[in-house]
C-alpha cells in the first residue's frame, strides 16, 4: 500500500459506500454524517462506572477503532478481536476485586485451605500451576471444575475457567447466555492464534456489545437493551388502535390521539406495556401474546371515549421483566378481563392475509397512516425483527438493498469465502424492509437463505457465523408469528 494523502485518509471506505449504511445512501451520494451517527448507534453498550479503569479504556478503544471503521473496513474486524482479548483481562479483574485481594485455595488431595493475599490474578495463577488446587467460593463451596471424563479438575486461571468461576459465583447467568459465552470462548481463542479473516460490522458489533453486557454483568449491573442478561423494562401508556374490518392497526402514544383522523370507525384499547413490543397488535386480554407483560387498561371504545378516560387517568410507567418463561405464570392470573372484544383483530387466527401483513409490526402501521406516528424513534430501534427506522422511503431502501444483494451475488461467484456472508447480511437487511412492508412470505423466503448460508458458513467457522446463524433463526422466528404460523 503506497502513501495516502490526508483526503485519501478522511475518505469513507468503498467498501461501506457500495454495500453498507444503506441508511446514508441519498440521491445518488453517501451522506457521511448519517453514516457517522449510525456506526456509533452499532456500538451504543456503554460500561457502568464500577468496571475498573483498564478494563474501560480497553473497551473504549475497541468502540472507537468499530467506529472509525467506517474510514477502514478492517477496523470492523480488528475491533471485534480487541473486544475479545478484552474478556480474560475482565474476568481476572473481577476475580480478584470478587475476594477483596484475599483469595482461598482448596486443595482437591488434602482438602486444606490456603489463603493469598494479593491484587494480581497472575500470583494466583502462578500458585495453583500444576498443584491442584481449586478456589473458594464466596457461598462456602468449592469451585467444581470436571474434565472431560467428568473427574475433578483442578483451577489453572484459563478463560474456560474462568467462565465456569463466574458462573458458579452466580456473576453471569442464563442458559442463551451460556452458550454465546462458549462461542465468545472460541471465537477469543482464535483471535489468540491469529489468522487473517474479514468480517461483517454487524457481527463485529454484535461481538463487541456482547463482551461489552458480560463486563457489565460481571460487575454487577444491567446493560440497556441487553440480550443476554436482559434486565427489567419500563412500561407505559400505550393507544392501540384497528378500522372497521381489521385492515389498518395503529399503535401511539396517548397525546398522539387527539390528532389522530380516519373517516372509518376505529375501536382503541389502553394498555399499560412497553412501546417495542412487537406483539401489541395481536394483544388479547384472555391470553399471553405479548413479549413483555401488557397490562389492559380501559377497553374497548370509541375515540371520545379513550380521550375523556385518558384525560381522568395520567399516563402510568411502571417495570416490567425481562421477556423470559418465568413471567407467563406470575402474570398471567393478574391479566384483566374485558368486555366487548378488548383485543386487536389480529389476535383471531381468522383474519386474512392482507391484514396479517399490514398490521404485523410497529412501524408497519406509521408507514400506512402519515397522521398517526406509531412510535418515537427510541422505540423503533430495538424490535425483534429489526426494522429501519425511515419507514416514510422503505421502498426506496428495499430497492438499494437488493441491489446490493445482487453485486454480492455476483462477486461472491469469483470469491465465495469472501463475499457469501455479505449475501447473508443481505438477504437478513431485506428481510427486515419486506416485514415492515407488509411482505411476510417474501420476508420469510429471504430470512431462509440467509439462515441457509450462515448455516454453511457456521460449519467451517462456528465462531465466527454461529451468532449470525442465531440471530437469522430468531428473525425467522418472528416473522412466523406474525403470518401466525
Amino acid at each position: 500500500m503506497g502513501t495516502r494523502t490526508l483526503a485519501e485518509l478522511v475518505a469513507p471506505d468503498q467498501r461501506n459506500v457500495q454495500a453498507g449504511f444503506l441508511e446514508a445512501r441519498r440521491g445518488g451520494g453517501f451522506d457521511m454524517e448519517i453514516a457517522a451517527r449510525f456506526v456509533q448507534e452499532y456500538v451504543r453498550t456503554q460500561l457502568h462506572d464500577d468496571v475498573p479503569m483498564s478494563v474501560a479504556s480497553g473497551f473504549e478503544r475497541a468502540r472507537s477503532t468499530f467506529i472509525y471503521g467506517l474510514f477502514d473496513y478492517e477496523l470492523f474486524t480488528a475491533a471485534s478481536d480487541q473486544s475479545l482479548l478484552l474478556l480474560e483481562p475482565a474476568l481476572k479483574a473481577r476475580f480478584i476485586s470478587l475476594y477483596n485481594g484475599v483469595v482461598t485455595l482448596v486443595s482437591l488431595r488434602k482438602g486444606g485451605e490456603h489463603p493469598i493475599k494479593t491484587s494480581d490474578f497472575e500470583a494466583v495463577r502462578k500458585r495453583v500451576n500444576g498443584a491442584g488446587f481449586t478456589v473458594k467460593l464466596t457461598s462456602g463451596q468449592a469451585l467444581s471444575l470436571l474434565d472431560r471424563k467428568g473427574r475433578p479438575q483442578a483451577f489453572n486461571g484459563s478463560l474456560g475457567h474462568l467462565l465456569a468461576w463466574a458462573r458458579q459465583e452466580d456473576l453471569l447467568t442464563g442458559q442463551r447466555a451460556r452458550l454465546i459465552e462458549s462461542l465468545l470462548e472460541e471465537a477469543r481463542h482464535r483471535v489468540a492464534h491469529p489468522e487473517y479473516h474479514l468480517e461483517m460490522p454487524a457481527h463485529a458489533a454484535l461481538t463487541l456489545n456482547q463482551v461489552g453486557q458480560i463486563i457489565n454483568r460481571l460487575w454487577g449491573h444491567e446493560t440497556p437493551g441487553s440480550r443476554l442478561y436482559p434486565a427489567p423494562v419500563e412500561r407505559t401508556t400505550i393507544v392501540v388502535g384497528w378500522a372497521e374490518g381489521g385492515d389498518r392497526c395503529v399503535v401511539a402514544w396517548p397525546d398522539q390521539l387527539a390528532a389522530f383522523a380516519d373517516p372509518r370507525d376505529w375501536t382503541f384499547i389502553v394498555l399499560l406495556a412497553v412501546p417495542r413490543d412487537q406483539g401489541l397488535l395481536v394483544f388479547d386480554a384472555r391470553y399471553e401474546r405479548t413479549e413483555y407483560p401488557a397490562e389492559l387498561l380501559w377497553g374497548a371504545g370509541r375515540k371520545v371515549e379513550a380521550l375523556e378516560w385518558l384525560a381522568r387517568n395520567p399516563a402510568t410507567e411502571t417495570s416490567a421483566p425481562p421477556p423470559t418463561t418465568s413471567w407467563r405464570s406470575k402474570w398471567s392470573t393478574a391479566r384483566p378481563t374485558c368486555r366487548g372484544a378488548p383485543r386487536s383483530p389480529l389476535a383471531s387466527h381468522q383474519h386474512d392475509e392482507q391484514a396479517r401483513g399490514t398490521c404485523s409490526a410497529l412501524t408497519i402501521s406509521s408507514a400506512r397512516s402519515r397522521t398517526f406516528v406509531s412510535g418515537r424513534p427510541s422505540d423503533v430501534t430495538e424490535q425483534p425483527v429489526q426494522l429501519p427506522g425511515h419507514t416514510g422511503r422503505l421502498e426506496e431502501a428495499l430497492t438499494s438493498v437488493e441491489k446490493a444483494a445482487t453485486t454480492y451475488r455476483e462477486l461472491a461467484e469469483a470469491r465465495p469465502d469472501t463475499f457469501r456472508p455479505d449475501v447473508a447480511m443481505s438477504m437478513n437487511n431485506r428481510c427486515s424492509y419486506l416485514a415492515a412492508l407488509g411482505r411476510l412470505q417474501e420476508a420469510l423466503r429471504s430470512i431462509e437463505e440467509a439462515i441457509s448460508i450462515c448455516g454453511q458458513l457456521s460449519e467451517a467457522r462456528p465462531d465466527i457465523f454461529r451468532p449470525a446463524l442465531a440471530m437469522s433463526l430468531e428473525k425467522r422466528s418472528a416473522i412466523v408469528r406474525m403470518l401466525g404460523e
